[in-house]
């Protein structure tokens, strides 16, 4: 096999190989360490917004004084505005103090737990990411949330659940140029990092392939193609020797041929 083949199986195998090797990282190491950091920035992003959205209510509370109608009015506008994503579910204190609203209710098993239990749940679906983050009576709530035989709300019991949920569609859309103030845009700044090295992957990929490719064809013109021609040379000028070789030993035997004529000849003339 000549060596030119031979260096470009060689150099084939490794590439491929190479290939299979970050394919698979790619897959089963790199890509789900990406996902879950990606999850991990969108959980405690929307954790943010709804602690910040709880303060919010409860600023709106102390502003009305305690102001039951006040507070409901400003829930409900809040609740009907289409620019604030996020959606409040009455727990059951409610229902009983001021009546049932089924579709402002607890409308699954989760977020009966999560009124239950008091504690954040953060779910993911197949098409979307899901907070569901209950919003607890502070001293002010007192004021205004008291049952039926006259007991205030316990400081702490989660009076309903702030819900916000995000498609999983504006991951893929994120973009890290975006520069407005709207979810995607923020999402966007902060996980900048991950889709700079996300998207980079696969360019990184290419370069590296292509980068072999011409780190072969370097080899193929300074050593390969050298050394064929080396060969080549070195074959040539071994033919070209023993062809010499020949002809030296053929000429040496018509001379010896030559010799011995002459010698008989000289014989013959001592003879005579």
């Amino acid at each position: 096999m000549k060596l030119a083949t031979r260096n470009l199986i060689y150099a084939s195998a490794i590439i491929i190989s190479l290939s299979i090797a970050i394919k698979m990282y790619y897959e089963f190491a790199f890509r789900p360490k990406i996902d879950a950091y990606i999850e991990e920035s969108i959980k405690e992003s929307m954790e943010k917004d709804l602690k910040a959205f709880e303060k919010i209510i409860l600023t709106v509370v102390k502003a009305a004084g305690g102001d039951g109608n006040v507070v409901r009015q400003a829930l409900i506008a809040i609740s009907k505005d289409k620019g604030i994503p996020i959606s409040i579910k009455r727990s059951d204190f409610i229902n009983r103090q001021f009546g049932t609203i089924p579709e402002r209710s607890a409308a699954n098993d989760i977020e009966r737990l999560a009124l239950k239990g008091g504690k954040a749940v953060f779910r993911k679906t197949r098409d979307s990411f899901e907070y569901i983050y209950p919003l607890k009576a502070g001293k002010i709530c007192q004021t205004c949330h008291i049952d039926k035989s006259g007991k205030k709300v316990a400081i702490g019991y989660p009076l309903g659940l702030a819900i916000k949920t995000l498609p999983r569609s504006i991951v893929k859309d994120i973009s890290a140029k975006t520069g407005s103030q709207t979810e995607k845009g923020r999402l966007a700044r902060e996980l900048s990092l991950v889709y700079y090295v996300v998207d980079l992957i696969w360019p990184g990929f290419i370069l590296l392939i292509m980068s072999m490719a011409i780190l072969l064809l370097i080899i193929h013109i300074r050593v390969t193609r050298p050394l064929k021609e080396l060969k080549l040379q070195v074959e040539n000028h071994l033919q070209a020797t023993d062809e010499s070789r020949d002809y030296g030993g053929a000429e040496t035997n018509e001379i010896n041929f030559l010799r011995k004529a002459v010698d008989q000849m000289i014989e013959q003339n001592k003879e005579q």
